[in-house]
């Protein structure tokens, strides 16, 4: 998203609160590991996912509702992922057999990204809670 203001923080906070309620817990099974911009020029290692879904219609609503306010509608792909590394050099992945982990999402949590020298720092500003059936 890019920098918020801090007044649109709170339109943040309302658009997942809204968001939230639509959605129940769902289940989901991690696959395939890759990289960003891709696999010969990773900046950024990470696990995929399966089945992508239930996340992407989590993403679809959020980014409609965030559209509605006066947010700019993302330019890139949607890729549901797990980062498990931020690579400061461009670098080769190695090649890696899946990992198959099922788990189940509740919610999601917007962060606030603080960059620092020695790295960025992530701060959960609120969790969002799927509702209970």
């Amino acid at each position: 998203m890019g920098n918020v203001e801090g007044e649109k923080i709170n339109i943040l906070l309302n658009t997942g609160e809204k968001v939230c309620k639509i959605f129940t817990p769902f289940q989901v099974e991690t696959g395939e590991f890759s990289g960003f911009p891709d696999k010969k020029r990773a900046r950024v290692f990470f696990l995929g996912f399966k089945n992508k879904g239930r996340i992407s219609e989590v993403f679809s609503q959020l980014e409609s509702e965030l559209v509605r306010m006066n947010f700019e509608k993302e330019k890139r792909e949607f890729h549901p992922h797990i980062t498990l590394a931020r690579i400061k050099k461009y670098d080769i992945l190695p090649s890696l057999s899946p990992l198959n982990i099922s788990f189940i999402i509740e919610g999601f949590s917007l962060y606030e990204s603080i960059l620092r020298k020695e790295g960025p720092l992530y701060k959960i500003l609120k969790f969002f809670s799927f509702r209970r059936i």
